[in-house]
Protein backbone atom coordinates (compact mmCIF):
# COMPACT_ATOMS: atom_id res chain seq x y z
CA UNK A 1 0.00 0.00 0.00
CA UNK A 2 3.09 2.49 0.03
CA UNK A 3 4.45 1.36 -2.94
CA UNK A 4 3.80 4.22 -5.10
CA UNK A 5 4.97 6.70 -2.39
CA UNK A 6 8.16 4.41 -1.42
CA UNK A 7 8.62 5.28 -5.35
CA UNK A 8 8.53 8.84 -5.05
CA UNK A 9 10.83 9.23 -2.13
CA UNK A 10 13.26 7.15 -3.69
CA UNK A 11 13.11 9.48 -6.94
CA UNK A 12 13.28 12.67 -4.97
CA UNK A 13 16.51 11.66 -3.44
CA UNK A 14 18.18 10.60 -6.50
CA UNK A 15 17.78 7.08 -6.01
CA UNK A 16 14.96 5.70 -8.31
CA UNK A 17 17.88 4.47 -10.84
CA UNK A 18 18.98 2.13 -7.84
CA UNK A 19 16.51 0.63 -6.04
CA UNK A 20 13.90 -2.05 -7.51
CA UNK A 21 10.83 -2.33 -6.37
CA UNK A 22 9.81 -5.95 -7.35
CA UNK A 23 6.40 -5.66 -5.00
CA UNK A 24 5.27 -8.99 -4.09
CA UNK A 25 7.07 -12.26 -5.01
CA UNK A 26 6.17 -15.81 -5.28
CA UNK A 27 8.08 -18.04 -2.15
CA UNK A 28 9.85 -19.99 -4.72
CA UNK A 29 11.49 -16.74 -6.64
CA UNK A 30 12.94 -15.32 -3.84
CA UNK A 31 16.51 -17.04 -4.01
CA UNK A 32 17.50 -15.39 -6.96
CA UNK A 33 16.32 -11.60 -5.43
CA UNK A 34 18.24 -12.72 -2.27
CA UNK A 35 21.42 -13.45 -4.50
CA UNK A 36 21.49 -9.78 -5.74
CA UNK A 37 21.46 -8.48 -2.40
CA UNK A 38 25.01 -7.02 -1.30
CA UNK A 39 24.35 -6.72 2.57
CA UNK A 40 21.39 -8.21 3.73
CA UNK A 41 18.76 -6.31 6.07
CA UNK A 42 16.62 -7.57 8.91
CA UNK A 43 15.68 -3.87 10.73
CA UNK A 44 13.77 -4.56 13.40
CA UNK A 45 13.27 -2.72 15.80
CA UNK A 46 14.42 -3.32 19.49
CA UNK A 47 11.11 -3.00 21.21
CA UNK A 48 7.68 -4.43 20.65
CA UNK A 49 6.52 -7.40 18.90
CA UNK A 50 10.13 -7.46 16.78
CA UNK A 51 11.03 -9.35 20.31
CA UNK A 52 8.53 -11.97 20.21
CA UNK A 53 9.27 -13.58 17.18
CA UNK A 54 11.95 -14.98 14.56
CA UNK A 55 11.63 -14.09 11.27
CA UNK A 56 12.59 -16.62 8.60
CA UNK A 57 14.41 -14.04 6.72
CA UNK A 58 17.02 -14.14 8.62
CA UNK A 59 17.40 -17.93 8.45
CA UNK A 60 17.29 -17.32 4.86
CA UNK A 61 19.93 -14.46 4.87
CA UNK A 62 22.32 -16.83 6.72
CA UNK A 63 21.44 -19.89 4.42
CA UNK A 64 22.30 -17.45 1.52
CA UNK A 65 25.41 -16.66 2.78
CA UNK A 66 24.79 -12.82 2.76
CA UNK A 67 26.50 -10.32 5.52
CA UNK A 68 23.72 -9.72 7.79
CA UNK A 69 22.66 -5.84 9.59
CA UNK A 70 19.82 -6.65 11.92
CA UNK A 71 18.56 -4.99 14.40
CA UNK A 72 19.14 -5.17 18.24
CA UNK A 73 16.40 -7.72 19.19
CA UNK A 74 16.46 -10.31 22.11
CA UNK A 75 16.62 -13.08 18.89
CA UNK A 76 19.26 -11.17 17.24
CA UNK A 77 22.14 -11.83 19.85
CA UNK A 78 20.93 -15.36 19.82
CA UNK A 79 21.13 -16.59 16.38
CA UNK A 80 23.39 -14.08 15.20
CA UNK A 81 26.14 -13.91 17.79
CA UNK A 82 29.08 -11.66 17.62
CA UNK A 83 30.58 -12.80 14.24
CA UNK A 84 27.34 -13.66 11.94
CA UNK A 85 26.09 -10.70 11.42
CA UNK A 86 25.84 -6.92 12.56
CA UNK A 87 23.35 -6.23 15.13
CA UNK A 88 22.54 -2.34 15.33
CA UNK A 89 19.70 -0.16 17.43
CA UNK A 90 17.17 0.95 14.89
CA UNK A 91 16.06 3.58 16.29
CA UNK A 92 19.45 5.36 15.19
CA UNK A 93 19.02 5.26 11.28
CA UNK A 94 22.32 6.96 10.74
CA UNK A 95 23.93 4.21 12.77
CA UNK A 96 21.93 1.43 10.69
CA UNK A 97 22.77 3.15 7.03
CA UNK A 98 26.64 3.63 8.57
CA UNK A 99 26.63 -0.10 9.54
CA UNK A 100 25.55 -1.29 5.72
CA UNK A 101 28.28 1.33 4.57
CA UNK A 102 30.98 -0.49 6.49
CA UNK A 103 29.80 -3.83 4.93
CA UNK A 104 29.90 -2.69 1.61
CA UNK A 105 33.48 -1.12 2.14
CA UNK A 106 34.92 -3.95 3.95
CA UNK A 107 34.20 -6.64 1.77
CA UNK A 108 37.15 -9.35 3.90
CA UNK A 109 34.51 -8.36 6.99
CA UNK A 110 31.45 -8.81 4.69
CA UNK A 111 32.70 -12.34 3.70
CA UNK A 112 33.87 -13.42 7.16
CA UNK A 113 30.40 -12.87 9.03
CA UNK A 114 28.32 -14.28 5.65
CA UNK A 115 30.33 -17.30 6.02
CA UNK A 116 30.09 -17.62 9.76
CA UNK A 117 26.62 -17.19 9.45
CA UNK A 118 25.93 -19.88 6.55
CA UNK A 119 28.08 -21.98 8.87
CA UNK A 120 25.72 -21.44 11.94
CA UNK A 121 22.57 -21.95 9.87
CA UNK A 122 23.60 -24.98 8.45
CA UNK A 123 25.02 -26.29 12.11
CA UNK A 124 22.09 -25.11 14.22
CA UNK A 125 18.76 -23.94 12.33
CA UNK A 126 17.89 -26.54 9.79
CA UNK A 127 14.24 -29.04 10.39
CA UNK A 128 16.92 -31.35 10.94
CA UNK A 129 18.49 -30.03 13.85
CA UNK A 130 15.05 -28.66 15.15
CA UNK A 131 13.90 -31.81 14.89
CA UNK A 132 16.82 -34.09 17.02
CA UNK A 133 16.30 -30.83 19.63
CA UNK A 134 12.48 -32.00 20.03
CA UNK A 135 13.18 -35.75 20.05
CA UNK A 136 16.65 -34.94 22.72
CA UNK A 137 13.93 -32.52 24.57
CA UNK A 138 10.71 -35.41 24.54
CA UNK A 139 13.53 -38.06 26.35
CA UNK A 140 14.72 -35.77 29.02
CA UNK A 141 11.22 -35.18 29.70
CA UNK A 142 10.29 -38.70 29.78
CA UNK A 143 13.61 -39.98 31.96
Amino acid sequence: HELENLKALAGSLGLGDRVIFVGAVPYLQVPPYVEMFDVALAPYPSEGVSNYFNPLKLFEYMAMQKPIVCGCTSWAYTFLGGDSGVIVDCGDPGRFAARVDELLDNTGFAAFIASNAVRKALKYYTWEANVKAMLKAYEEAQN
